[in-house]
């Protein structure tokens, strides 16, 4: 049941990633080392599988729901596909991109902010973006406690 679940998924976010992919492969391969290595900071994947861990990482735009590399901007949510582990935060700006603990609520909400005035986002998008970060907390602090949604 698990695999169907699984399977599902993976369908489902290759089915929303309708569009055109508009990075490069060695952007988007890029962006997904970066993020293996600021999990294997935060002690989520182990240094010694984090060559093999790319594969085992979500990165997808909290707005629009593509996944990296279909946008050339966005605000991402970025975890791994391991259970009760929370989730981050990564803004890119073209090939420019910077990770965010939710947890550390004060600058992740400034730096959605600043990303909106630097894209000249209107309120609602702004709103949206906002409103993603304000569930991603709730959630990482649910799932931390043990109860997930």
């Amino acid at each position: 049941m698990k695999i169907i679940k699984w399977l599902l998924f993976f369908l489902l976010i290759y089915t929303s990633t309708n569009g055109q992919q508009v990075d490069s492969d060695s952007l988007i391969n890029d962006i997904k080392h970066k993020a293996t290595t600021f999990f294997v900071q935060k002690g989520i994947i182990d240094k010694t599988d984090s060559n093999n861990d790319v594969n085992r990482i979500f990165l997808t735009e909290i707005n629009e729901r593509k996944v990296v590399g279909y946008s050339t901007n966005g605000i991402y949510r970025v975890g791994v596909f391991i259970s009760h582990t929370p989730q981050y935060l990564l803004i890119k700006e073209g090939s420019n991109c910077s990770f965010l603990d939710v947890q550390d609520a004060n600058t992740a909400l400034e730096a959605i902010i600043l990303f909106s005035r630097r894209n000249k986002l209107n309120t609602e998008a702004t709103f949206s973006y906002l409103r993603e970060v304000m569930k991603l907390y709730e959630n990482n602090n649910k799932s931390n406690s043990g109860i997930v949604n």
